[in-house]
């Protein structure tokens, strides 16, 4: 009888863990979780993020590795592919179940980053053989969430242009970070390195923009009146009822004196007003929130998320979505009871979980994944307890703002009084919050909230108890903060709800000969540095355009939808790049006709792993991929009790080899000298690797 193979390959290996949990195996081998039964074979792997990468220059063709303008641009495809030295080890190990499985399962992390994970390990280790790829869509690691997606496996041909979506940003990104930053590099600059990134750049020259506008404001001064009587406040106002402003202090106290006392109310209005509970968190409406009350970085906040959902608290957290699937209806009562802990307990007890609006539950509004809400994971007791500060903030958030859904709604009363002094118009209006609703969870509610309105009445002479003009000036727009920079990725459709995070944080990075920084980040504001400005002004207009990088967005979301091809937005960014490559070699050409072609003097560092660039940390260097591609490459400072010196380190970076070192330790404490080889991603002794790096 013939026995079939199921290989699951899950993206890390706490996601293999809980597949394994979740299908009750036990049995593991060199990191594999094995199932054999008569029938079948069941073994769950995981990839550990990207096992390739495209090509780099220097492997297109070694000429590339210098920088020279003649060289570009140059140009890159998937068609060859490249194994990341560091995970050759994951690579032989699904290598060896790959050859003869029947099925292959696809459990990477359901989006466009783990789909291209997936599907370049597919191609470079597909064989031939004939068998059948099916996709695990999971949006929480619970054991009931991933035999309900088990049960539903999904032909992997559905998923075919979220791949090709992938693939075209990730040969997007590095054909236009790689030739604009060389190009820019050699011709615009001397000897300053430009580092261009598509997404990176357009934010960087908003920021320049806004602190600009504000450093360059002047402010005129204004007044306003307003006026008191013991039931309202009024303002004073034109026939359209925009407040008036006086140009001097002395205009508008020149006008209080030929003011009446008294005022007549003329018009009265009431409103009542309903407000449905906030529509469950997406990853971008979580982050601003973050922001806004804990001054949490996008980066910061998406980290926490990353850790709850490990720990099956909450669903997958990288999501555009503010929506619940209709299917999740069934799992409501279970995850309100798993919130019915003593840090809860008083918001589920009023909850009324028989409340399944539409206005929640939609399929039609659900894109790749639902909103983030929590699980219904039982332990959840247990593990809130041992939940770090930041971590039960964020779990607490989002766990009321779900719970708020099973709430009614708020409600609010308003009045609002149209008034006469002498011939002038005054306004005045106030509210007040009558029904708590879904309030009483997401919002700590005063005696002053709830104030009572005033008792007004129409064709009514009031006395006015106090005058009084209001200085004030204009303001220049507010400096960018987290907030406002995730809202303004959000209206140009900048970066995925996996990659914004990573866009802000990289304009803090250190770099440069100097290591400075493009921004800096001040109390909740952005500022650009003087460096920062530099870079921007020499980048041209329509490289950092929101607009460009929009619509760039708007095309990959078009490939993924399978309205457009990745051929068609590749082409058109490689003939854009041909154009403007040749514009700059003409404006860089002296009266010789040459141009600069030598090496920068601070070289962009990749990472040797997986190709992503390095960050210059005070300890050495390290993967800015460590998140989205779970790359832990981090080169030391120190080695042997040795403190390296910068030039050390850029030789192993960029060669992979440096020039004999003296003064190494033994662990016998004797000294020693050698050379450094960069191997596989691991720094190793010259006799090290000689003798296979032991």
């Amino acid at each position: 009888m013939y026995k079939r193979k199921v290989l699951y390959i899950a993206e890390k290996p706490n996601v293999a863990l809980a597949l394994a949990d979740a299908f009750g195996i036990k049995k593991a081998e060199d990191g594999f979780y094995i199932r054999d039964t008569n029938l079948e074979t069941t073994v769950i792997g995981f990839a550990n993020g990207h096992l390739f990468s495209l090509l780099d220059p220097q492997d297109i063709n070694p000429e590339f590795k210098k920088w020279d303008i003649k060289n570009l641009p140059i140009k890159f495809d998937a068609d060859k592919l490249k194994a990341i030295s560091a995970r050759k080890k994951e690579i032989e190990n699904l290598k060896k179940h790959f050859k003869d499985a029947d099925v292959i399962i696809n459990a990477g992390d359901a989006g466009r980053e783990g789909e291209l994970i997936q599907r370049w390990i597919y191609k470079m280790l597909d064989d031939g053989k004939e068998r059948k790829y099916k996709r695990l869509w999971v949006s929480a690691l619970t054991r009931k969430a991933i035999l309900k997606a088990n049960k539903n496996l999904i032909d992997m041909d559905a998923f075919d242009d979220l791949y090709k979506a992938g693939e075209t940003r990730s040969i997007a990104d590095k054909f236009m970070g790689i030739n604009y930053s060389r190009a820019l590099s050699l011709t615009k600059t001397d000897g300053l390195t430009i580092t261009y990134g598509r997404c990176q750049s357009p934010i960087l020259a908003e920021i320049v923009r806004r602190d600009r506008e504000i450093e360059n404001f002047v402010p005129e001064p204004f007044s306003y009146i307003k006026v008191y009587t013991s039931e309202l406040e009024f303002t004073l106002v034109d026939e359209e009822l925009n407040r008036v402003e006086f140009k001097t202090e002395k205009e508008a106290a020149d006008f209080l004196t030929t003011l009446p006392n008294k005022l007549i109310v003329t018009g009265i209005s009431h409103e009542r007003k309903i407000k449905h509970p906030p529509k469950p968190y997406s990853l971008l409406t979580l982050q601003k929130e973050m922001a806004a009350k804990y001054d949490f970085t996008a980066d910061k906040t998406l980290s926490v998320c990353q850790k709850l959902y490990m720990d099956k608290l909450i669903t997958y957290p990288r999501t555009d979505s503010e929506y619940l699937s209709n299917d999740m209806k069934d799992d409501v009562k279970d995850i309100i009871k798993a919130l019915d802990i003593p840090a809860f307990s008083q918001y589920v007890k009023e909850a009324e979980p028989g409340i399944l609006s539409t206005r929640y539950f939609n399929d039609a509004k659900v894109t790749d994944h639902t909103a983030i809400i929590p699980t219904d994971n039982q332990a959840l007791k247990m593990k809130y307890d041992i939940l770090s500060e930041d971590e039960r903030i964020v779990f607490s958030h989002i766990a009321k703002r779900f719970i708020s859904l099973f709430y009614p709604p708020c409600a609010s009363e308003s009045i609002k009084a149209i008034a006469k002094a002498g011939e002038h118009l005054f306004l005045g209006n106030r509210s007040t919050l009558v029904e708590k609703g879904y309030l009483k969870v997401v919002k700590n509610i005063d005696a002053k909230d709830m104030d009572n309105l005033p008792e007004l009445n129409e064709n009514t002479v009031y006395p006015i108890n106090e005058k009084r003009w209001i200085n004030d000036t204009t303001k220049p727009k507010a400096r960018y903060t987290t907030e406002s920079l995730l809202s303004l990725m959000k209206i140009y459709k900048i970066g995925t709800a996996a990659t914004q995070a990573e866009i802000l944080k990289n304009l803090l990075i250190p770099k440069g000969k100097n290591k400075e920084s493009y921004v800096e980040k001040k109390n909740k504001g952005f500022y650009s540095t003087d460096f920062g400005r530099k870079v921007s002004d020499i980048i041209p207009e329509q490289l950092k355009s929101l607009d460009r990088v929009s619509k760039i967005e708007m095309e990959l979301k078009e490939i993924e939808t399978g309205s457009l091809s990745e051929e068609s937005l590749l082409s058109q960014l490689y003939s854009e790049a041909e154009e403007y490559i040749k514009e700059f070699k003409k404006e860089s050409e002296n009266d010789e006709g040459k141009i600069r072609n030598e090496q920068p003097e601070e070289p962009v560092l990749f990472c040797p792993v997986c190709a992503r660039p390095l960050i210059k940390y005070m300890k050495g260097y390290g993967c800015s991929g460590y998140k989205e591609a779970s790359c832990n490459f981090f080169l030391s400072n120190e080695k042997g009790g040795k403190k390296l010196t910068e030039n050390q380190m850029l030789a192993l970076l960029l060669y992979g080899k440096t020039d004999e070192i003296k003064g190494f330790k033994s662990k016998n404490g004797k000294t020693f000298s050698s050379k450094l080889i960069l191997d596989n991603g691991k720094v190793l002794y010259e006799f090290q690797l000689n003798n296979g790096g032991k």
